[in-house]
């Protein structure tokens, strides 16, 4: 009977250190790899963000920057026939509170968009690629809406404009010569004017004719400078 005998494989401490060498660089290589595609999926999920955010920001333009003037004044003309439909329907002091801030929420919205868009019209006229008619539009569109904003506060809140009283106005066309009025003093904020015989004496009222006139002197200040240049 022939007895084989089998080679038993020593382990010896210089194959430990280089079984754990090699292990080491097998997990450092595992681990870059992981980390590539780690940066891949970055890189595809930053990308479509900025898919997304460029097509919301295409279509805020086409929408608003294009039809600014005629969807301003659809919005406009859509809050006030609300207001003169109220006139004429029974109701409480509270509900017309409640429903002169809600369309007053939905106003600022609007506000904030058209803002949105004449900031990167600004952005544009500083390098001298803004088109003058956009520009237009935006600049009496915000004259509208902040008329509207104004209309809104002082039928939620009355006498929150000095110069504006309610016994000044009668019938169901009352918001609406308010409105008249508020276009008036918007045009004076809008334009850095401010003759004084209307202006406002509460807080809230003072919170939207700050913003109104900081836009229209940034505007107003880089036309001009460019016209000049």
């Amino acid at each position: 009977m022939e007895i084989q005998l089998k080679e038993q494989t020593i382990l010896t401490r210089d194959n430990l250190i280089t079984t754990l060498t090699n292990l080491e660089q097998k997990i450092v290589d595992l681990s870059i790899i992981i980390e590539a595609k780690l940066e891949s999926n970055d890189e595809q999920q930053d990308q479509l963000f900025n898919f997304k955010s460029k097509n919301i920001q295409l279509a805020i333009n086409v929408i608003f920057r294009a039809n600014c003037i005629a969807s301003s004044i659809a919005f406009t003309l859509f809050i006030l026939s609300i207001f003169t439909l109220l006139e004429v329907v029974t109701m409480t002091f509270h509900q017309l509170q409640i429903i002169a801030f809600f369309l007053l929420s939905l106003t600022i919205i609007w506000v904030i968009v058209l803002i949105l868009v004449t900031v990167e019209q600004i952005s544009c006229l500083i390098n001298r690629t803004a088109r003058i008619k956009i520009m237009s539009y935006l600049y009496f569109s915000l004259v509208m809406l902040f008329a509207l904003i104004y209309t809104e506060i002082e039928v939620g809140s009355p006498n929150s404009f000095n110069g504006i009283s309610i016994v000044n106005y009668t019938g169901c066309l009352r918001t609406i010569q308010q409105y008249f009025d508020f276009i008036y003093f918007s045009s004076v904020c809008q334009s850095s004017v401010g003759f004084g015989d209307i202006n406002p004496r509460v807080a809230l009222s003072r919170f939207f004719v700050f913003p109104q006139t900081l836009i229209s002197v940034a505007y107003l200040s880089i036309l001009f400078s460019n016209w000049i240049s």
